[in-house]
């Protein structure tokens, strides 16, 4: 997955900007405690790790969703 198509579909469940890295930026939600930084370049393929990170998060998160 293209960093840009992570980006677009973590937007839409509402995350946002933490702030910016020198190379990453650091995204965030208000239902999860820390951050998980991106790279900038939006062309670039994720990690596999930081792609499973982001999707392990965004289920956890829909439940929280579902749970209030």
């Amino acid at each position: 997955m293209r960093v840009r198509e992570l980006l677009r579909k973590i937007k839409a469940q509402g995350w946002f900007l933490l702030e910016h890295g020198t190379e990453h930026d650091h995204w965030t939600h208000e239902l999860i405690d820390g951050y998980v930084p991106i790279i900038r370049r939006y062309s670039e393929e994720v990690s596999a790790g930081i792609e499973h990170r982001v999707k392990k998060l965004m289920r956890e998160i829909e439940k929280k969703k579902r749970g209030k």
